[in-house]
Parts: structure tokens; C-alpha cells; sequence
């Protein structure tokens, strides 16, 4: 803990002492020496360096607090619930110790018959579990949006108000109640789509006495925690879930753009002010931003109309950088060209984004296919699918024309 809030004030101190360098130019009514700018640009790179050495090591103290707690010795099911053969200690054996390290389906397909071999076999539900949680805590999306599981159904249709009912009017006692026309719902339906993935581990990886749970689990992590952020974040919603920076009637449409007071190139504090308010009050209680690292460097200078700075560095382990109030989160697949008409950030709140995984993850392993290199091979099959579920949740910054 210490070591993360000396990293914190060490980045804030670089922050002041660079801004001091671009305040003595404008106090002084000149331009920027070259120098003064490169040394102003070294200090917001080293404290952009610190904050991320600091989120870090916040992120080392909470897997080490996972780890070390208490492990749970009893499972209390309610009445009349049986334990499924997927969550058994024998399917879990046969399924890490047999069916990953030596591709012998025998002892997994005497547990599991309803599952054909060429498709795969399902991960132990605790496993499967586990990892569907990795994703939440490791990525932004899912750790703000709403998420949910669809165990038997093939797929969720979830009714939204698209269009606000009428305000109620005063009456007399017995006034016949005006009927409203005007509110309506929209169903959209998620249905979780496949993301397969292949991938090769070496042999003496997996047979050696390494964990393979944990290796299983890292791979995963590591195959599916960038595809599914930068879907959740920029997809199209066909076979796909609906990204955020998507503009779509069915997820968030153009009338949630504020490019007022943009220009062409840069978002300015006034613009960002606009998309803030652009936000109903229900929905900024809750709210944050979403930026690319590009456009987060551009929120260290920048300055209101009273020349006050309007990103807020922290000083406090396991609380975001602010900007006008509000949590920064940063993405690389936040979109961050900065060109006219196009997207470079977002506010909204987020668990207003719905994320629905299909619970069953399979793996099938091709244990023979890559013998040649000291290999095997591994098809990772999940499903899942996600989109806004109410726009006016959101509000999208644009830059100007």
C-alpha cells in the first residue's frame, strides 16, 4: 500500500511540475520553447509510467488477497438440488489431469455422454465459472456492465422503453384518466455468439507438473479478454455483440453525439462539458469515461475557460483519475484517431451495457495434430453476445466537422 501511493504522489508531482512548465510559457505570454516542451512531455510520459505502475501493484494485492483466502470447505445446495456431474470431483480430475494432458477422452466420456467427442468437452462448471470471472474483473466492460448467464435458453429477449410515457396531469375526483400513446417498447434479443480459438501449448508445459487449471486459465484470459473488450466496445452486432462506439438504433444511435464546441482534431473542455450535461442526472450519478491513452495524454492539459485543469489525478490507492467528476477508464480499443466526425471517448453509465454468456465452455484437444513440433493443440469454444440496452445511458464524444 505505501508503495502504491508513493507512485501515485510521485505521478502527481511530475503532472503539477509539467503543467508549471506550460503555465510559466502562457504567464509570460510566449510560445513554448522546444525544449520546455520535451521536458513537459517527459514528465507526463513518467507519470503516465508511475500511474501504471501503481494500478499494477493494485492489481497484485487483489490477486493476492483472492488467493489467500480461506478456502471453502462445504457447499450448501438448496433443497432438492443435485450436483451436476459437471461439478463433481471426479469430472474435474479426469477432465485437467486425463482429458487436457493426454487428449484420453475415456474417463470424461463415461462422466459426460451428452456431449460428442468432436465437439469437445465441457469445462468443470466451478472451472467454467472461474473463468467467465476472470473476464469480469480483468476487463473494464464487464466489470461495469450488467452480466448474466443463459443456461438452457439459446437466447434472451430483453424489452426496453424506447420512448418516455406522457407526464400524468392533475384532475378532479372522478376525471376519466387520460390514456397515454406515446411510450413503447422495443424487444432486443441477445443471443450469445461462438468465438472459437485455437491454440498450441507445449507438450512438457502440460505433462511436467505445471498446474494446467491455471495455464487453461491464463491462455483464456489471455485469448479472450482483448476480443471481447474491443467488441463490447467497437462491434457491429451481426453474429457479434453491439459495441458502445457503434451507432446503431438497436444499441446507441447518433442523437447520443456531442461534437459541440469540438474541432476537427481535439475535443476541447467546453465539448467534453457538453457531453457531461448531454446525460441525464439519473445517469451521471453512476457514470464514467472511456478513453484511449492517446486522448487521456491530451486530458493532462487540458484547461477549462477559468484556466483550471479539468483531469484530476489520484492520490488514493484503488480510485480512478477523475475528469469533470467522473472515473477515467483506459482502453486500447477506445477509438482514438482524431479526425473529423469521428469517435474518441464516451461517458455513460455502464451497467446499462448487458453482457450474456452462454454458461457451457468447451475444449477439444488435438492431441496427435501437432506431434511434430511437441505440441498440442487446444479448440476453446465459448459464447456470448452483449449490447446498450437504453441510450440515453450514454453519451458518445465526437469531434467536430
Amino acid at each position: 500500500m505505501e508503495k502504491i501511493l508513493e507512485l501515485r504522489a510521485q505521478s502527481k508531482k511530475n503532472v503539477d511540475e509539467a503543467r508549471a512548465i506550460l503555465d510559466l510559457a502562457v504567464t509570460e505570454k510566449r510560445a513554448t520553447t522546444n525544449e520546455e516542451m520535451a521536458q513537459a512531455d517527459k514528465m507526463f510520459a513518467d507519470a503516465k509510467q508511475f500511474r501504471a505502475m501503481a494500478k499494477s501493484l493494485e492489481e497484485a494485492d487483489v490477486i493476492d488477497a483472492e488467493d489467500n483466502k480461506p478456502e471453502e470447505r462445504k457447499i450448501i445446495l438448496p433443497f432438492g438440488e443435485q450436483k451436476s456431474v459437471r461439478g463433481s470431483d471426479e469430472y474435474h480430475s479426469a477432465f485437467f489431469n486425463n482429458f487436457i494432458k493426454t487428449g484420453s477422452e475415456k474417463e470424461v466420456r463415461a462422466l459426460q455422454v451428452d456431449n460428442p467427442a468432436q465437439a469437445g468437452y465441457l469445462v468443470p462448471e466451478k472451472t467454467s465459472m472461474n473463468l467467465i470471472q476472470a473476464l469480469d474483473e480483468d476487463l473494464f466492460m464487464r466489470r461495469l456492465g450488467t452480466t448474466d448467464r443463459l443456461v438452457k435458453a439459446v437466447s434472451l429477449g430483453v424489452p426496453t422503453l424506447d420512448t418516455d410515457p406522457d407526464d400524468a396531469e392533475w384532475s378532479g375526483e372522478i376525471t376519466e384518466a387520460s390514456e397515454d400513446s406515446s411510450m413503447a417498447f422495443e424487444k432486443r434479443e441477445f443471443k450469445p455468439h461462438m468465438l472459437p480459438k485455437l491454440i498450441k501449448i507445449s507438450r512438457n508445459l502440460i505433462q511436467n507438473g505445471i498446474n494446467v487449471e491455471n495455464i487453461v486459465k491464463a491462455r483464456f484470459k489471455a485469448m479472450y479478454g482483448k476480443v471481447e473488450e474491443n467488441t463490447f466496445l467497437n462491434g457491429h452486432g451481426v453474429s457479434q455483440p453491439l459495441g458502445v462506439f457503434h451507432a446503431s438504433n438497436a444499441g446507441i444511435g447518433t442523437a447520443r453525439d456531442v461534437s459541440t464546441d469540438n474541432t476537427a482534431t481535439a475535443f476541447t473542455a467546453d465539448g467534453l462539458k457538453n457531453c457531461k450535461y448531454h446525460l441525464g442526472a439519473q445517469y451521471r450519478k453512476n457514470a464514467q469515461w472511456a478513453f484511449h491513452a492517446d486522448a487521456v495524454k491530451m486530458l493532462d492539459k487540458l484547461k477549462d475557460g477559468e484556466n483550471r485543469y479539468i483531469w484530476q489525478p489520484s492520490l488514493s490507492a484503488g480510485k480512478p483519475e477523475t475528469l469533470l467528476g467522473y472515473p477515467i477508464n483506459e482502453s486500447s480499443y477506445v477509438p482514438s484517431t482524431f479526425t473529423a466526425n469521428l469517435y474518441v471517448g464516451i461517458l455513460g453509465d455502464f451497467s446499462y451495457y448487458w453482457i450474456i454468456d452462454a454458461l457451457d465452455i468447451a475444449i477439444q484437444v488435438l492431441y496427435e495434430k501437432y506431434a511434430t513440433t511437441n505440441q498440442i493443440g487446444y479448440i476453446f469454444r465459448k459464447q456470448c453476445d452483449g449490447m446498450p440496452v437504453l441510450a440515453n445511458a450514454f453519451a458518445r464524444v465526437k469531434l467536430g466537422a
